[in-house]
């Protein structure tokens, strides 16, 4: 198996700042969609205990102008051991210069959370211009215009790392679209992010905007945005891998906010975030070491083959890790 675009987008999920790029802290990183931030916290506190913010990310939606508990849910997050991360959603009609006192206030409230944050809180700019129509408020009814979200994103990313300078600053999910991409790094844009975010595609379309991505901006972080939770909760590890292998940096999975996360849900990503940290050279998979969802047990931190369970894509029941590889996840 091949790995096109890993070798070209290898660094940080998230630099340490917005010139610097460093190591990836887990390969793959992993992270989660919740509604809930503070169900998603106490869940997080089962065993196996998470160490101080491990790479396992914790993101969740904000409403500008009902953000109260935003601050402290970042602090519940950091106390179970993993990252947050916000997504700010901003409503500013389009042109932003002419609704500038609705953006000032926007940013006003934006500002003054990430005041109160915890350190690393990572934060994703969310763009959703409100329509002139009353009845398609909060919708894009027309496409995302590259040049004013580059407009808002920088001053956004301005204000933030202002009051908060170990906050890291990620894009929207960008449109998988050359010309977007490449209009949006035209308004000089790239010493304001962190992080590129880019919406579940098919890797063959992923592929071009990745490695122009890699061109305008090399060793930029990407993250996968929004990659459907899969029924077993064991079959992220490989689809994390896919992505990987695709050119992501990290894979933020979206559940459904019928049905939240419990610790036994969260123990593939706890995996993730603690057993593949560092840069892990995967072998050759001429030897197929496992079958598909625990094809990461050749990547070099779990068990070999003999404790390797077949997974059962049809139900809850599997892929799961036997013998040592259970002792040693629930040891940690």
């Amino acid at each position: 198996m091949t790995r096109p675009f890993s070798l070209l987008l290898i660094g940080a999920v998230l630099l340490a700042n917005a010139i610097e790029a460093q190591a990836p802290p887990c390969k793959p990183c992993g992270g989660v969609h919740v509604t809930d931030p503070t169900a998603a916290a106490q869940a997080l506190n089962g065993a196996p205990r998470l160490e101080d913010q491990v790479p396992l990310y914790v993101a969740w939606s904000v409403e500008l102008a009902q953000a109260t508990s935003a601050a402290s849910n970042t602090t519940e997050i950091v106390n179970a051991g993993a990252v947050p991360w916000l997504r700010l959603r901003f409503r500013t009609p389009s042109p932003i210069l002419e609704h500038a006192d609705r953006f000032a206030e926007e940013l006003a409230a934006a500002t003054e959370i990430a005041q109160g944050t915890a350190p690393r809180t990572h934060f994703q700019v969310i763009w959703q211009p409100e329509s002139k129509s009353s009845s398609d408020a909060g919708t894009n009814a027309s496409p995302l215009s590259a040049e004013q979200y580059a407009y808002l994103f920088k001053r956004v990313s301005v204000a933030l790392t202002g009051v908060n300078a170990e906050s890291r600053v990620i894009t929207a999910p960008l449109p998988s679209d050359l010309s977007f991409l490449e209009t949006f790094y035209g308004e000089e844009t790239a010493a304001y992010l962190d992080g590129l975010a880019f919406g579940p595609t098919s890797p063959a379309r992923l592929a071009p905007i990745l490695s122009r991505a890699s061109e305008l901006d090399p060793g930029r972080p990407i993250v996968l945005d929004g990659a459907p939770w899969p029924q077993d909760p064991w079959l992220v590890l490989s689809d994390a891998a896919r992505w990987t292998e695709a050119g992501a940096s990290l894979v933020l999975f979206s559940v459904d906010p019928s049905t939240p996360l419990d610790n036994e849900d969260f123990l593939p990503l706890k995996i993730l975030a603690r057993e593949f940290q560092g840069d892990l050279p995967r072998p050759s998979f001429e030897t197929q070491w496992c079958h598909r969802s625990l094809e990461l047990c050749a990547w070099g931190r779990l068990e070999p083959p003999d404790h390797c369970e077949e997974p059962s894509r049809g139900g809850q029941s599997g892929p799961h890790l036997s013998g040592q590889s259970a002792q040693a996840a629930s040891a940690h």
